[in-house]
């Protein structure tokens, strides 16, 4: 592994990364969430399990709990924990989304199809029993009370035109929504089960990477794999709600030009401070959002996939890769006081839209 010396990238173990899971095939779905005294992992594989593991057992070293055959008949896309820790989700490319119980035995208590196309990602809510789930080809997001007995959906959320959902998210306070498709930003009201805002995002360029951080202020976008014709298209692009979503610059920095067009995942922070991006070349990067400058670079044991998690397993970032291994780094958190950072992060305070 390589590490910036300004990076304070600290970690997981003795060593520079924890590898904690073994699937016995591609990676594709991770996710994190505290429960108490546990730390809880959820990965899902190519190999048809989910599997559960308390980053928190064995003195840090990390404990697997279960390893659960979901039975999907379609592939696996990816899964989710809800915020209370009591379920895990997974999903599938024929649209059936699963409930598990996260404790002993470990058994599925629910099942539901929830798109007519397949699953492309689940988001839990920040408090309780809810998440959003976006299709895959429907264009939809619906979000669900996975705790009622039904897994009642509770709104169904569609734009005029039907386009995959790149990303959705909740506002911090659960009731907003903020969706992205190739070339449009949405937000909804969740009590309105409707559209309250639409913004155009590029000109002509279709993106096939997004993410929000979770104050609702920046909007991160990549245009993966595709063919980028501007070279200020290249990269991350950094969008600011607060100005109307104007555009406030690319993730360039640590990356070369031909690494900035093969972005495998994107993932924000909790503290909505700082960004993390793999790329096809086996890099991990990590960005500082406000300043938009590299804090530091990680080279992976292998080719990574769609499986990135650094929101709510901040200052965890977690990556996986396409032979089935699952790894946790540990970012130190804060940073040492920069005086550049630091007076931007205090004079953007005040420019932040109401919640």
């Amino acid at each position: 592994c390589v590490w910036d010396t300004n990076a304070a990238v600290a970690a997981a173990a003795a060593s520079s990364t924890s590898q904690v899971i073994r699937h016995a095939g591609s990676v594709v779905s991770v996710a994190m969430v505290q429960r108490e005294d546990e730390l809880l992992l959820v990965s899902g594989g190519a190999d048809g399990t989910a599997k559960v593991w308390n980053l928190l057992a064995a003195k840090g070293r990390g404990e697997m709990m279960a390893s659960v055959e979901v039975r999907h008949v379609a592939s696996l896309t990816c899964v989710c924990l809800t915020a209370s820790g009591r379920y895990f989700l997974t999903a599938s490319a024929d649209g059936i989304m699963k409930r598990w119980d996260a404790q002993l035995p470990y058994a599925c208590s629910g099942q539901v199809k929830a798109h007519r196309g397949g699953v492309s990602q689940l988001r839990a809510h920040p408090i309780g029993d809810y998440l959003l789930s976006s299709g895959r080809t429907d264009g939809r997001v619906t979000l669900w009370d996975v705790g009622s007995e039904s897994m009642q959906d509770v709104a169904i959320l569609e734009g005029p035109v039907t386009q995959p959902v790149l990303q959705a998210a909740f506002s911090s306070d659960g009731r907003m929504v903020i969706t992205a498709d190739s070339t449009m930003v949405r937000l909804w009201s969740v009590e309105l089960s409707r559209e309250v805002l639409s913004l155009p995002v590029g000109a002509g360029q279709a993106w096939s990477h997004a993410d929000f951080s979770s104050d609702g202020r920046y909007l991160v976008t990549a245009a993966g794999g595709v063919q980028v014709t501007k070279e200020e298209d290249r990269g991350l692009i950094v969008w600011d709600a607060s100005k109307g979503l104007s555009r406030e610059g690319t993730l360039t920095e640590g990356t070369d030009t031909n690494e900035s067009v093969e972005i495998v995942a994107i993932s924000i922070s909790a503290d909505a401070r700082y960004i993390c991006a793999t790329f096809k070349s086996q890099w991990l990067h990590v960005w500082h959002l406000p300043t938009r400058t590299c804090k530091g670079s990680i080279l992976l044991a292998g080719d990574p996939t769609r499986a990135l998690c650094s929101g709510s397993a901040w200052p965890r970032i977690v990556t996986a890769d396409t032979s089935g291994s699952v790894y946790v780094f540990e970012f130190a958190s804060p940073l040492p006081p920069n005086s550049e950072s630091e007076s931007l992060s205090e004079s953007d305070d005040d420019k932040l839209p109401p919640k």
